[in-house]
């Protein structure tokens, strides 16, 4: 995979000035960036965002303790669940500016994204300084490994690719047939950029490997190199059905059939949702009844995970009296969530939160129908994402 830029420079926006002391300092480097800030933003940007991340080596996410905008807080969770090589710098919670009325609820959020990072294994920094450090480790160390090395790794490549072709066009179908995008993303991360000595070892021992037996054992590489061919051919199919096997939709468990999150009064919202879905045994795992840290956990054992987010409620509605900047921030989130929910099939319904019950129970209508939380007849519901 080749990329366009070592670093993209995501995060807080507005009028922060990271970015402009960050980017003379990765010049000197030789670090080649990609800046998403611009003075004006449209929504092409976000597609040429899109494209700009997946060029990009690292991801380098900056949220500044000033700023309420909840669109940087919603990529790095969104990303960091794909596992994409992103690097977090998140203020500590104390350094917050805000009103008595925001501070829990932002420190609250802040501490959930902390949590989700924390299980995905995100590194976390509390420091732009700290971050660029990580980033000059990983990558400049990349290249001093290379350099050093290059003359011995030009030869193996040189002389071992053609003899080594079998054996990447099996790792090839195997990895791109079997493995998802997020995987193959982020195992290139670890293998590239954590452990780049790694690589190269495997290079040695695998040409080492090959070129002795062709030159002690010709007729055995050439059956090798056949038998390899036609391996990469049977096997495809085969990982692809056991991988169906292995996790089939009937022997999926769910100890809820409907996880909800919302920003309307949850009293208001359960009355709506049982009023529609008072003929099926339904069983509700609210978001306020668990602790942070059991939320993830909760949303992983449900069936359908609802989100209802209102702006003429809480403290959003209180920003767009203040001013319009909060309300255009909040229009670009939407825009980004449709963004997310439309590249990971999730469903997602503007003002219509009807249409988003109607989805729930077709859904659910399906999935009562079975027994013991087991859903084999409906395996495209399975694990349905709603947003309203």
């Amino acid at each position: 995979m080749s990329f366009d830029y070592d670093v993209f420079l995501g995060g807080s926006c507005g009028a922060t000035t990271w970015r402009q002391e960050l980017i003379p300092h990765l010049r000197r480097l030789g670090i080649t960036f990609f800046n998403p800030q611009r003075d004006s933003w449209c929504e092409d940007m976000i597609k040429l965002e899109h494209d700009a991340k997946e060029k990009s080596r690292i991801l380098l996410f900056v949220v500044d303790y000033r700023q309420r905008s909840l669109v940087t807080l919603i990529e790095i969770v969104y990303l960091a669940a794909l596992r994409a090589p992103i690097i977090v710098v998140l203020p500590d919670e104390r350094s917050f500016v805000a009103k008595p009325s925001e501070y829990y609820d932002r420190c609250k959020t802040v501490d959930f994204v902390r949590r989700v990072l924390h299980h995905h294994r995100v590194p976390t920094c509390v420091s732009v300084d700290e971050a660029v450090t990580l980033i000059e480790g990983i990558l400049l160390k990349n290249k001093a490994v290379k350099e050093s090395l290059k003359s011995l790794d030009c030869c193996l490549t040189t002389a071992g690719s053609l003899f080594s072709l079998p054996l990447n066009l099996i790792f090839f179908f195997i990895l791109h047939h079997v493995c998802s995008e997020s995987f193959r993303m982020h195992f290139e991360y670890i293998l590239r950029y954590r452990f780049p000595k790694i690589i190269l070892l495997a290079r040695v021992v695998k040409y080492a490997a090959l070129l002795m037996c062709m030159f002690y054992n010709p007729i055995f590489f050439i059956l090798l190199a056949f038998c390899s061919l036609l391996v990469a051919y049977v096997m495809v199919p085969v990982l692809k059905r056991l991988q169906d096997i292995a996790l089939p939709a009937g022997n999926v468990q769910y100890a809820y059939h409907l996880y909800m999150n919302t920003t309307i009064p949850t009293n208001e919202c359960l009355a709506y949702l049982y009023s529609r879905l008072k003929n099926l045994k339904v069983t509700f795992a609210l978001a306020d009844d668990f602790l942070p840290e059991q939320r993830l956990g909760a949303i992983a054992s449900s069936l359908c995970v609802f989100y209802a987010v209102s702006c003429s409620t809480n403290s959003i509605y209180d920003l767009v009296k203040e001013t319009e900047s909060p309300l255009r921030s909040y229009c670009r989130a939407i825009l980004y969530l449709k963004d997310m929910a439309s590249s990971r099939d999730v469903s997602f319904f503007e003002n219509d939160l009807n249409s988003a019950v109607d989805r729930i129970l077709k859904c659910l209508q399906c999935c009562c129908q079975c027994s013991d939380m087991q859903y084999d007849c409906c395996s495209s519901y399975t694990s349905t994402k709603m947003i309203a």
